[in-house]
């Protein structure tokens, strides 16, 4: 699961209804805060998600569902940044959801700081960079132009690294360890494991293994003989071939005794029928990537996030 998700979009809805209510008087800000809250309420009822009791679309804020912090006097309220915000909730398909990417969203509230300098904040609904700006790794960053995921770049949002072999550290994309080096985080890069802070190669077909069916390098898993406890990395098999767990067929899909091709993108799917690659399980049909964004497990969990 994307890290971070309810925290980076929780603090939407968490910021914006901290705002005066219109019963203190209504303004324009209170007025474009409230159409965004109702957007993403409907579209919870769109999406068949469970509403909190007595909710009713339209009369916000629900006293108690939010915190009481305001944004700071010295932020300014930017009004084309809400009318991107309800874009993408008008966007949000309940199929296919997905957490967007930095390029995506923008601050409701922003500060003066230029781009380029440093700032200490991390939020994506207030900022004290400059209109448009994001503080990203302690810098204001036009996240439109910035590049995200790889090697020493930012973590895009959701701390995402487009490299498996990447791991998001204080907000940069940071090599994982090989061979010999010292584990990150207590991990490593792929096909390795930390032990004893250090990193060392899983085994390999054929070479011994010991504890579950995936401590072997990939395109193999551990054959365990109960009685003894010891074990040997074997193959992981073809469609048709064998098996007796899905880690032991390359599709990762063993349904009734024999590997059998993952589920596609639009096809149902389940613990015992797994989606391919780049794609996932969402309310029980396999989900497709979108370029840009990272799926998450259901529409109804990324509102839950954002309201």
């Amino acid at each position: 699961m994307v890290r971070s998700m309810t925290t980076a979009l929780g603090a939407v809805v968490l910021a914006a209804s901290a705002l005066p209510s219109c019963t203190d008087g209504p303004g324009r800000e209170d007025v474009a805060i409230q159409r965004l809250e109702t957007a993403l309420c409907e579209k919870r009822a769109e999406c068949g998600c469970e509403l909190f009791e007595l909710e009713v679309c339209g009369r916000w804020p629900i006293v108690g569902q939010f915190g009481n912090e305001r944004p700071a006097p010295e932020l300014a309220f930017d009004a084309e940044c809400q009318e991107r915000w309800l874009t993408w909730v008008d966007e949000l398909s309940c199929q296919r959801p997905a957490l967007p990417g930095f390029a995506q969203v923008c601050p409701l509230y922003h500060g003066t700081i230029r781009e380029g300098m440093e700032c200490t904040d991390a939020g994506i609904v207030q900022s004290s960079c400059g209109r448009g700006l994001l503080c990203i790794a302690g810098t204001c960053r036009d996240p439109r132009t910035t590049s995200f995921g790889g090697f020493d770049q930012p973590c895009d949002l959701g701390e995402r690294c487009d490299d498996e072999r990447a791991l998001c550290v204080d907000g940069r994309c940071e090599r994982l360890p090989g061979t010999g080096e010292p584990c990150l985080q207590f991990q490593c890069t792929l096909d390795h494991t930390c032990i004893d802070n250090g990193c060392v190669p899983l085994p390999q077909v054929g070479e011994p293994c010991f504890g579950n069916r995936d401590s072997c390098t990939s395109g193999a898993f551990c054959d365990l003989d109960l009685n003894t406890g010891e074990g040997r990395c074997e193959p992981v098999g073809d469609v048709g071939q064998p098996c007796r767990g899905h880690r032991e067929c390359r599709s990762g899909n063993c349904p009734a005794g024999a590997c059998a091709s993952p589920a596609e993108p639009g096809e149902p799917c389940s613990n015992n029928l797994p989606c391919g690659p780049d794609s996932l399980c969402a309310d029980g049909i396999c989900q497709a990537q979108v370029e840009g964004t990272a799926l998450v497990g259901s529409v109804c969990e990324l509102l839950v996030s954002v309201l």
